[in-house]
């Protein structure tokens, strides 16, 4: 073999060695329909809302078990910690919270979600998770490096929100970033005031927007339009206990229609069985619908929940549910016959808030009906010093004052008489205005009924207690005794039902 043939052959001999020693790196191949449902979530991610999110991470979850990426497992981190957060904000019943915070904080340090593991925790635990009180004390995370615009803007300011620290520019951010359903929602009914048929256009899907309207179109008396945003908000997602206990509201406030109402915060309840405005709306409806063991046990249960909703409901909503809920039981058992039972709730109640008109009448009653004359007279009295809209309450004042041989009784049986005459008349306006409902033609209808038959009873009960006090009053030596007789005598004529 000459030279150069030799020199050729130790050339090409060593380069096979190398490509046997060194093989070239196999290009993993990513299945196509991964990047599909990424581009599919993509596009329902940025809506922004709480249903966009939803779905982008059904596409996301899809795409990452085609391809389980640092990039996609990103996208499906943070798209559902932004449901979960939304989800907390509108007391919606978030199942997976506890899974989702774990995977965020257990993220590497480099990942990009790691810094809202923080705002995970808080959304998780709640305020009354911090043990030293100062959880206002965090300094801002380094940075939120999402998208370089309004989500970013966006987790800073849920985060300064939390956390404290100062905005230095709260009116150019909000300037920047208003048309997005992120700020939208930071700013919802005050900056976003009168905005509505512009934004739900915009944004047919924005569920928050709705049912946020629908409250504010309850408040305004605009009941037809407050059922439609409801109902537009249950449409896109039906877990929505805000929308479904608004629905139940307005049945048991506007309509009086308690059969109604209660199925729609069963409904909520079927969705999250502690919510607290489900179980009261569900106990109040029980109790007016005569099953008060039943109401019993749905107050019971509010009672016993988390009534501060993970630290977001305010002293004043806690203070009136553990008021409500008391005052029915003690309400229920004193139907029951079980007014020493209803004592205590009673008691209860006032431990919350010492007074309040309902809850003193109810004792005052119970007390009378138990021979406790003399604390029947000072809750009484009470009653009547701070105004009471109970006219039975003068009726009771005037028995014990008559039975401690004080004719004065007579004055408050006047004055009693005078009242039922007033609540009748107002009974009677508010079927006048019936016509001026804002429900349907059908609903006022049945309404109409229902008051209708609320008056007769109220006319029968009175009638029952007039007859009671001109018996009294006959009997007693008051120097204007014929008088009063003949003045409670017409207001009878006008207060009895007519047969």
């Amino acid at each position: 073999m000459t030279k150069p043939a030799f020199l050729l052959l130790i050339v090409v001999l060593a380069a096979a060695s190398a490509c046997r020693k060194e093989p070239r790196a196999a290009v993993p191949q990513v299945d196509p329909r991964a990047a599909e449902h990424v581009s599919a979530g993509d596009a329902r991610f940025i809506d922004h809302h709480l249903h966009g999110w939803r779905q982008a991470a059904q596409e996301y979850g899809r795409g990452y078990e085609l391809a389980r990426t640092p990039e996609l497992y990103e996208k499906l981190m943070l798209t559902r910690f932004l449901i979960v957060t939304r989800e907390r904000d509108e007391d919606i019943l978030s199942r997976n919270i506890d899974d989702v915070v774990d995977s965020i904080c257990a993220a590497q340090a480099t990942s990009r979600i790691r810094p809202l593991c923080d705002l995970a925790r808080f959304y998780r635990d709640g305020p009354s998770d911090t043990r030293s009180g100062d959880q206002k004390a965090k300094p801002m995370p380094a940075v939120f490096n999402f998208d370089g615009g309004v989500l970013d803007a966006f987790l800073r300011e849920l985060y300064r929100r939390i956390y404290g620290g100062e905005d230095p520019d709260p009116v150019g951010t909000f300037e920047a970033y208003k048309d997005s359903p992120l700020f939208v929602y930071l700013y919802m009914g005050k900056k976003t005031a009168g905005r509505t048929p512009e934004l739900e256009k915009a944004f047919p899907e924005f569920a928050e927007l709705f049912a946020f309207t629908g409250e504010d179109e309850f408040l305004r008396g605009r009941f037809t339009s407050s059922r439609r945003y409801f109902n537009r908000a249950l449409e896109l997602l039906p877990d929505y206990t805000r929308a479904l206990n608004g629905l139940g509201n307005l049945h048991f406030f506007v309509l009086e229609d308690w059969a109604k109402a209660l199925e729609y915060y069963e409904a909520a309840l079927a969705h999250d069985a502690s919510n607290t405005a489900a179980l009261f709306g569900k106990g109040a409806c029980l109790h007016h619908l005569g099953k008060h063991a039943d109401s019993n046990e749905a107050m019971v249960l509010m009672l016993q929940g988390d009534m501060t909703r993970h630290g977001r409901a305010s002293v004043e909503s806690v203070r009136y549910y553990q008021v409500e809920g008391n005052y029915y039981q003690a309400s229920n058992f004193s139907l029951m016959g079980r007014r020493d039972k209803a004592r205590d709730f009673i008691e209860a109640a006032r431990r919350v808030v010492p007074y309040t008109e309902h809850v003193a009448h109810l004792s005052a009653v119970n007390n009378f009906e138990d021979g406790r004359k003399e604390e029947a007279r000072k809750e009484l009295e009470l009653l009547m010093q701070r105004g009471t809209s109970f006219c039975d309450t003068r009726y009771y004042l005037g028995r014990l004052q008559l039975e401690a041989g004080d004719t004065a009784g007579v004055d408050q049986f006047l004055g009693a008489c005078s009242c039922m005459q007033g609540a009748i008349g107002s009974m009677q306006k508010q079927i006048r205005s019936l016509p001026g409902l804002d429900v349907t033609p059908e609903e006022r209808v049945v309404f109409q009924g229902r008051l209708e038959k609320k008056l007769l009873d109220y006319r029968m009960e009175s009638s029952r207690l007039i007859d009671a006090m001109l018996k009294l009053t006959a009997g007693t030596e008051h120097p204007s005794k014929d008088s009063y007789l003949q003045l409670m005598s017409d207001l009878l004529e006008r207060i009895r039902p007519t047969m």
